[in-house]
């Protein structure tokens, strides 16, 4: 794959849909729950890794992952199990939960064997590769409005 579309794909989910889907997220969410939902990209780097890289999910991410989810749902109940019955989602919280599946995505498509060509290249130098990755992310974030 070229450069150029290597860093499309990334400039795309990591700078443009993350952070699209996360201001937008921030219009009918509270920032208290965007940063919740967002703590579970590590579940999405777990799903993706296994679906689209077949990457086996060994146990001590597993049990990381349970104990992070563990964390989260004890802040949101304030330690009362019955008040998860009673929660309420909004689009935003369904939002967020898009923008850390992108997220996860982007960190895959960075690691994934023969992502990176030859460090010595001088195309892939490390400005080159953050300019066209936010000239390709800032293209999403154009049309959005903000309220």
């Amino acid at each position: 794959m070229p450069l150029w579309r290597r860093d499309l794909v990334l400039g795309f989910f990591g700078i443009g849909c993350y952070n699209a889907l996360q201001y937008m997220a921030l219009v009918t969410s509270s920032p208290i729950n965007v940063t919740l939902v967002a703590s579970s990209i590590s579940v999405f780097m777990l799903v993706v890794g296994f679906f689209f890289y077949r990457v086996k999910v060994r146990l001590k991410a597993a049990l990381g992952v349970g104990l992070s989810i563990l964390g989260v749902l004890m802040v949101v109940s304030r330690g009362d199990p019955a008040a998860l019955l009673s929660m309420n989602f909004v689009t935003g919280d369904l939002l967020m939960v898009g923008a850390s599946f992108c997220w996860a995505f982007y960190n895959w498509l960075l690691v994934r064997p023969g992502a990176r060509p030859d460090p010595q290249s001088l195309e892939d130098h490390w400005i080159h590769f953050l300019f066209v990755q936010i000239a390709f992310g800032v293209a999403p974030l154009t049309g959005l409005r903000y309220y």
